[in-house]
């Protein structure tokens, strides 16, 4: 939602400049990120995209303030998960602001600014939701899954609550059980918070994996946010190449592992979710 906000932003308010910034949470390194570093890790992240402010500056916000004046510029910051950080990272962004606009995703709700827009996003619709499951059935080559009636996959809609995730995995079972089995395994025991949903889908997703893609899966939770090249997942993991390859087919076939970066450079990751099963169970 926020590439397509994005794009329409750069087309109707004509912004002549694009800063994308993640912010990573160290949950690898069990260290909270306070808003003091947060506010630290997106300047430097910033500046690092702006050629025209100097490496080594003491006055670099100033800088970055007089560079973003220049030029209408679109940032958008991603990955911001507390509350305080929220704040924080809204009150500091004041200083930018002139020809620049500023675009935050987070699963915390900025409250208390009179000047911010919110945007809430909701669970998917059934339509949606079935349309998006039949997406990704067409892309693992389940074509009889993803061309099946609708009556015949509202089910999982029922069960999975309209959650991208929960039916991006719900169709990862299906390229190893029958969609019938998946349906009979969640309503036996159904979930009822969308947490246990997706204990019971990544359980029954684990069981299945080999060994390798367990080795792979586990060693995914030291990985930054901004994911981790082959060469480095390898050495991690312990795994020789072709384990390597053959475990990436299996988890991102599962919806378990996130290809990032571009074709000349690929990176890998998970789902926060994904970590947070991992560390937990």
């Amino acid at each position: 939602f926020a590439d397509r906000v994005a794009r329409v932003a750069i087309r109707q308010l004509c912004f002549h400049r694009l800063i994308y910034v993640r912010l990573e949470s160290y949950a690898m390194l069990n260290q909270n990120l306070d808003p003091r570093l947060a506010w630290i890790q997106l300047r430097e992240k910033v500046k690092q995209r702006l050629p025209e402010v100097a490496v080594v500056d003491f006055q670099v916000e100033e800088k970055i303030g007089q560079a973003l004046k220049t030029m209408r510029t679109l940032v958008v910051i991603d990955n911001l998960e507390e509350p305080a950080i929220v704040s924080s990272i809204i009150n500091n962004l004041r200083q930018w602001q002139s020809q620049t606009k500023f675009l935050l995703t987070s699963r915390a709700r900025p409250d208390g600014f009179q000047d911010v827009l919110t945007f809430d996003l909701n669970e998917l619709s059934p339509r949606d939701s079935l349309s998006l499951f039949c997406h990704e059935a067409k892309v693992r080559g389940l074509y009889e899954l993803a061309q099946a009636e609708p009556n015949a996959l509202r089910p999982i809609y029922t069960l999975t609550g309209g959650n991208p995730l929960a039916l991006k995995l719900a169709v990862g079972l299906a390229t190893f059980m029958p969609f019938a089995s998946i349906l009979s395994d969640l309503t036996r025991r159904r979930p009822g918070p969308t947490e246990e949903i997706y204990k019971k889908i990544y359980w029954t997703a684990w069981r299945s994996l080999s060994e390798p893609a367990q080795i792979l899966l586990e060693g995914m939770v030291l990985i930054s946010d901004v994911g981790a090249k082959p060469e480095q997942m390898m050495t991690i993991c312990k795994l020789d190449e072709a384990q390597f390859w053959t475990a990436v087919r299996e988890l991102v076939s599962r919806s378990l592992l996130e290809v990032q970066g571009t074709a000349l450079e690929r990176r890998y990751g998970i789902h926060r979710l994904t970590k947070t099963f991992l560390q937990t169970e």
